[in-house]
């Protein structure tokens, strides 16, 4: 290769990474994705399998790196491996498609290709190890009619149409000047007004309403670094009490965000009473983050949780099922005891939380929903699970101020978006630093409050009696398309022995 071939490639690839990052909220440029790929498809074409596996390497490195900088608001060498990691992935594909490409046929590595990227993003999602913050559905949050297939595919159904739309434009571009371009426009027309024409009418047909819920949401606006500070807990908590009081009488539901007690709230008694006390005076159920722990054969467990406070002194807790591997958690850990006094010994900054294992659904005067903690909303299996176990709507609650005033509270906030799409629910977001909102069943966001800003939110959800293909089913095409690798890996070697 030569150097200028060499420069060409890696300025290519540079563009690609950037079209890609640039496409992700909170930037309303989604439509980049559409041909993000195509300037990384040419620099791999004419590749054998090991450039092919390096190139992609290097731009999974670069697309991750620009997607997830604010990682490094908490941690600079968390984010860097982190990257390192998350590029082996689309590497890993990449060269599966180039293999096909070159050793199968030219048709069939481009018909696989888009089952290849979804599978890949469902094992990258999948397990205590799961990470499916990158997914390229991801990139069509701002596009809110679009994205409705979303209820019968799933949000990686999104992702299967993204990278065909990147086939097919690739394909025109090699292709202007020949017949087949007329038939590649057609195709392109189909993929863009198909969707179009199905979320228009989504959207415009009525469902049945069952009633509806007043939610209060809490937005403390609390420096997540001197949250923990016991001599500030008690002034945080009483202004969190203030708010309370001041939204009593317009909701059913108060909702505070994640860990806003900022300790072992059932452990610690005068807060205990004191949040008791105001719950019974106001006569609203609270749902408050917190801490807990239990001890099991002697060794102690810890839960990131919400429960549910009733006056009268009734709670309903939760415990977080998906922690953040290597952050909240060391990833199974909760199997091995060997495996826990290791945790505890080597510490690399982890958490030694445990995950929950229940999906706990609450209920209020009948009402049910299901709560979700911080980074579980990425994860389309659990709020299925909730709605499948008769969640009406769902709340997410976290504490997304360790990230300032970057990319990462936004990409998280519109990642809710697709659970709403995906299970025709309503969603409640209650975030400490923001940004708090109510999210309606077609996924738009119809009241908010902003980045760091204190204060409240007061609003209906509408409940709705649907259930959806995907709800009903599950992620069909994720199942299909992981199926899909072993299978081409299969069609390498066979071809390869005769």
């Amino acid at each position: 290769m030569t150097l200028s071939k060499r420069k060409y490639d890696w300025v290519l690839l540079v563009i690609s990474a950037t079209l890609l990052s640039l496409s992700y909220p909170p930037l309303p440029l989604g439509f980049l994705a559409h041909f993000a790929l195509v300037p990384l498809l040419f620099v791999l074409e004419n590749k054998n399998g090991k450039n092919s596996f390096k190139l992609a390497f290097i731009w999974g490195l670069i697309s991750a790196l620009m997607l997830l900088h604010w990682i490094s608001w908490v941690t600079f060498p968390g984010m860097l491996l982190a990257c390192l990691i998350l590029a082996l992935y689309p590497a890993f594909v990449l060269w599966l498609f180039r293999s096909v490409y070159l050793k199968i046929s030219k048709t069939f590595a481009f018909l696989v290709f888009p089952f290849l990227w979804v599978g890949m993003e469902f094992v990258r999602g999948y397990g205590e190890l799961g990470f499916p913050w990158a997914d390229l559905a991801h990139t069509q949050l701002k596009y809110t009619t679009m994205i409705q297939f979303a209820d019968i595919t799933g949000a990686r159904g999104i992702s299967f149409w993204v990278v065909l739309l990147n086939l097919l434009f690739f394909a025109l571009i090699k292709n202007l000047n020949k017949i087949k371009a007329i038939l590649l426009v057609v195709l392109v027309a189909i993929l863009y007004i198909a969707p179009l024409v199905y979320g228009s009418y989504v959207m415009r047909r009525k469902f049945t309403p069952v009633g509806e819920f007043g939610v209060a949401l809490l937005q403390g606006n609390i420096d997540p670094h001197l949250k923990w500070d016991r001599e500030f807990q008690w002034k945080h908590f009483e202004e969190y009490l203030a708010m309370v009081k001041e939204v009593s009488n317009s909701a059913s539901l108060v909702i505070w965000p994640e860990t806003a007690t900022a300790n072992y709230l059932r452990r610690e008694t005068d807060f205990a009473k004191r949040l008791q006390a105001i719950v019974d005076s106001i006569g609203v159920p609270n749902l408050v983050g917190s801490l807990d722990y239990e001890y099991k054969e002697g060794e102690p467990y810890y839960y990131n949780a919400a429960v549910l406070i009733f006056p009268g002194g009734e709670q309903k807790w939760y415990y977080k099922n998906h922690l953040v591997p290597f952050s909240e958690h060391f990833p199974f850990d909760q199997y091995s005891r060997f495996l826990r006094k290791m945790n505890r010994k080597i510490y690399l900054g982890q958490g030694d939380f445990t995950p929950g294992t229940e999906k706990v659904i609450m209920e209020i005067n009948g009402v049910k929903f299901g709560t979700i903690i911080c980074f579980e909303s990425i994860f389309s299996t659990l709020a299925r699970e909730f709605v499948r176990n008769g969640a009406q709507f769902l709340v997410v609650i976290t504490n997304d101020g360790w990230f300032g005033k970057t990319a990462g509270p936004y990409q998280h906030q519109y990642i809710a978006v697709l659970r709403a799409i995906e299970n025709r629910v309503p969603i409640a977001r209650c975030a400490n630093t923001g940004i708090s909102c109510i999210i309606d069943q077609y996924g738009r966001i119809s009241s908010s409050i902003p980045l760091n800003k204190k204060g409240y939110l007061v609003g209906s959800i509408l409940l709705t009696k649907t259930n959806t293909f995907f709800t009903h089913y599950g992620d069909i095409i994720s199942h299909i398309s992981f199926a899909t690798i072993p299978l081409t890996l299969f069609l390498l070697m066979f071809k390869a022995m005769v």
